[in-house]
């Protein structure tokens, strides 16, 4: 059985994630998607659990859905697609399906070339000694020593990503064929729908304040998600807050993507600011990106160190699938990650106990507010038919 895959979040899914689950079914027999769980790789919780969003998608043409830990949704995007390339690999994935806003399978395996060598480079190392940013001394290096069109390839979101990925499938999936689909309708981060597609940043905010768009969400979807709880980006805010100013410089310093003294930044503003908004405020500057800060906030708040973020899962948390999904786990080589509707079975795993953690956390920030346990107690979705059973 030929199988495509997807790494994505849905967070929350909509018709530009239909339309990608679309053109992957068109390229194999069996689809399945790799999804971040109760945190996002943008950094901040998801709005809606990963049970749902793997349902509205299993509903739309999805054949199997699994979670990524933890510790690599919240990784830097080097990370996160190496785990997500992993994962797909366990599955038995021949085709990783993914957006981009220009290019082909050979043009990300170049980029992801030139990315390389441009990071090996004197002038990079000698760009950050000075004082730059990872994400602008890597596109500066690349743009000096490989030209402006190079450059321009990796200026928008899902191209960054997909280069990420093309590395991944490169350094441990070299069977997995890359195959990149022109984004459709609005940007990465529009507020300005464009036709039947808006932007995931765009719905968000609409949901946050009570507004349901049914133009940009599947139907199916938009019913799901009308009943639901949700996590807002600020439902955790004072749990964050409290985390970070309970903790040491030295217990920071040891959290993932915490480096060159930035704990002492951290937990300087962390005392004066009374929001999530305001600290990312008093900490921003030009080295870190706000999405790392963000990842820095949440990976503190989960505990999350720096040797446990390695991009490599432990176990996969089966979500949902039908029964095409069902027969690509069987087809799955026996020995390898474990991929489990059951995860106590594995609660000895640290990234088990963290996936947990962060459920139970997430719950708090939900309204209505949620019990603990989910993350062991929750049943497989699947889907048989045209219904999808719990």
């Amino acid at each position: 059985m030929e199988a495509a895959g997807i790494v994505a979040e849905y967070n929350p899914f909509h018709n530009g994630h239909r339309y990608l689950q679309q053109q992957a079914k068109n390229l194999a027999s069996c689809t399945a998607a790799v999804l971040s769980g109760y945190f996002v790789q943008r950094g901040g919780p998801a709005l809606f659990s990963p049970f749902l969003r793997a349902k509205a998608a299993l509903q739309d043409g999805l054949d199997l859905a699994v979670a990524l830990p933890v510790s690599a949704s919240l990784a830097p995007a080097e990370l996160f697609a190496r785990a997500g390339v992993l994962s797909l690999a366990r599955l038995g994935v021949s085709r990783l399906v993914f957006g981009c806003e220009s290019g082909d399978g050979p043009s990300f395996h170049q980029a992801a070339q030139t990315v390389a060598a441009a990071e090996s480079s004197s002038l990079f190392s000698r760009l950050l000694k000075e004082g730059m940013g990872y994400p602008k001394a890597r596109s500066k290096a690349v743009r000096m020593l490989y030209g402006k069109e190079a450059e321009a390839f990796l200026a928008t979101p899902n191209n960054q990503l997909g280069v990420c990925y093309a590395a991944a499938v490169r350094d441990y999936a070299p069977n997995i064929t890359l195959c990149p689909v022109p984004r459709q309708g609005t940007g990465h981060h529009s507020l300005a729908p464009e036709g039947e597609y808006a932007s995931a940043t765009l719905l968000r905010q609409e949901i946050t304040e009570g507004c349901f768009p049914a133009g940009y969400l599947p139907p199916a979807a938009r019913a799901l998600f009308a009943k639901a709880p949700r996590c807002p980006e600020w439902g955790l805010e004072q749990a964050v807050l409290a985390a970070l100013r309970s903790m040491s410089p030295q217990a920071l310093g040891a959290i993932a993507q915490v480096g060159e003294g930035l704990e002492h930044r951290i937990l300087r503003a962390a005392k004066e600011a009374v929001t999530l908004k305001q600290l990312l405020s008093l900490c921003a500057c030009g080295r870190y990106t706000n999405a790392r800060l963000r990842r820095i906030f949440y990976c503190a708040l989960l505990g999350i160190s720096r040797q446990e973020q390695t991009g490599r899962p432990e176990y996969l948390r089966l979500l949902g699938m039908t029964h095409r999904g069902r027969e690509l786990l069987s087809a799955m080589p026996k020995h390898g990650i474990p991929v489990t509707a059951s995860p106590a079975r594995f609660s000895n795993l640290a990234q088990v106990q963290r996936d947990a953690l962060a459920a139970d956390l997430w719950g708090l920030g939900c309204s209505p507010r949620l019990p603990g346990g989910e993350w062991f107690r929750h049943p497989l979705v699947q889907k048989n038919g045209g219904d999808s059973q719990e």
